[in-house]
């Protein structure tokens, strides 16, 4: 399944909507006017996906991770650098952050939840299927083995990824870029493909 069958406009629906419910969420959180970035959309390979994100990089990162039951099943990522992580929970905490301990990492996972919550909600209803998420896991570590680990924790012959990148706009002129990838395993792609038929029918 490519980007072409998955409809490549539909993914951008979705990601706008994703966007401006994640950004809403967000703003509540921090009491900040948040805006969002017309988001990049990819979709394909899990391994193609992987090189346009992450090309050479290895730069260190913050990855919060939720399993998803129901007819969307699979993993989901929600990808940040550790600066722009720091940054975020500095604004959420009221005092600047250095290290994330485990009360930071309790409000990463939050922010994960609620972005992820945002866009998987948002395909869900373009879908009309069921998707719900497990508690939040985080991984600390470089941004490819984060990734990497990822992607081997589904098993998909097919190996697709969807991946939404839009830049977190908050006020006083702080930016911090979110990469959020849909992992679904191989019983979702199957039910996926046969919702995607039934639309042109």
């Amino acid at each position: 399944m490519d980007e072409e069958i998955f409809g490549i406009e539909g993914l951008r629906e979705v990601a706008n909507i994703g966007c401006g419910h994640a950004a809403s969420a967000l703003s509540g959180m921090i009491n900040k006017k948040v805006m969002m970035s017309v988001p990049e959309v990819f979709a394909g390979k899990m391994e193609k996906v992987f090189e346009k994100i992450v090309g050479k990089k290895d730069e260190e990162a913050i990855g919060i991770l939720l399993y998803f039951l129901g007819d969307l099943t699979g993993l989901t990522l929600l990808l940040l650098s550790k600066e722009e992580a720091t940054s975020l929970l500095s604004l959420l905490l009221g005092e600047k952050v250095e290290k994330i301990g485990p009360d930071e990492e309790s409000a990463l996972k939050e922010i994960g939840n609620i972005i992820t919550g945002a866009y998987m909600t948002a395909l869900s209803d373009f879908l009309g299927l069921l998707a719900l998420p497990s508690v939040p896991f985080l991984k600390n570590d470089n941004i490819r083995t984060i990734i990497s680990d990822a992607f081997l924790q589904i098993e998909a012959e097919k190996g697709f990824a969807l991946c939404i990148r839009s830049i977190l706009k908050i006020e006083d002129n702080i930016e911090v870029q979110a990469t959020f990838f849909f992992l679904p395993d191989e019983h979702a792609i199957g039910i996926i493909q046969d919702k995607l038929k039934s639309f042109f029918e």
